[in-house]
């Protein structure tokens, strides 16, 4: 046990010393652990692999995902015009209630 993260609070308690002396007996973190320890300030030899920031990853199957994806409908013209005749049924009786009053 060299500490603890909580992802809900982001809150990372990690014993220093440890971690080091394990570090330098070589022990391989993994890619969260490498951030985790970078963000605590712990010293990483250099053979550790630090993870790439690179979000932008190819993706295995796009064909596939892209046939998965749910298709975009071309009637987003029509419905202002369905929104239209709703709101001009709503203003003919604003105009009659100022009559009876």
């Amino acid at each position: 046990y060299v500490g603890s993260y909580n992802p809900h609070t982001k809150e990372a308690n990690i014993q220093k010393d440890l971690v080091q002396k394990y570090l330098d007996n070589g022990a391989q973190p993994t890619p969260r652990v490498v951030k985790l320890l970078q963000e605590a300030g712990v010293k990483l030899p250099s053979w550790v692999k630090l993870p790439s920031g690179d979000k932008n990853k190819s993706i295995r199957n796009a064909e596939k995902l892209r046939r998965n994806q749910p298709k975009e409908e071309a009637p987003a013209e029509e419905s202002p015009a369905e929104e239209a005749p709703a709101e001009e049924a709503a203003e003919e009786p604003k105009q009659e209630q100022p009559a009876e009053a």
